[in-house]
């Protein structure tokens, strides 16, 4: 699943900031996205998480991070992580 999010430009009084990165946060239910995934802050987006369960929901949220201080959490959003596809059956080959 492929995260991205806009970039944050100002601080909460809206004076121009540039942030150390950001941290994102993964749960299974809405209003739980409690396990931080990022050990340091991500640069930039966009965020790869590919460490999920086939045909789990996952939501999403992140936070911004500017020395010592973190931004509340994003809005969520949430995905399901795809299966992967059966093998191909009825594979045969013929000599000619």
């Amino acid at each position: 699943i492929t995260l991205t999010w806009d970039v944050v430009t100002q601080d909460t009084t809206g004076t121009a900031i540039t942030v150390d990165g950001y941290h994102v946060y993964r749960g299974t239910a809405g209003g739980q996205t409690t396990a931080r995934l990022t050990a340091t802050p991500q640069a930039a987006p966009p965020y790869l998480d590919a460490a999920g369960t086939a045909g789990t929901r996952y939501f999403y949220a992140v936070t911004a991070v500017k020395g010592a201080f973190e931004s509340a959490k994003s809005n969520e959003t949430s995905a399901t992580f795809l299966a992967n596809p059966a093998a191909p059956a009825g594979v045969s080959a013929t000599a000619q």
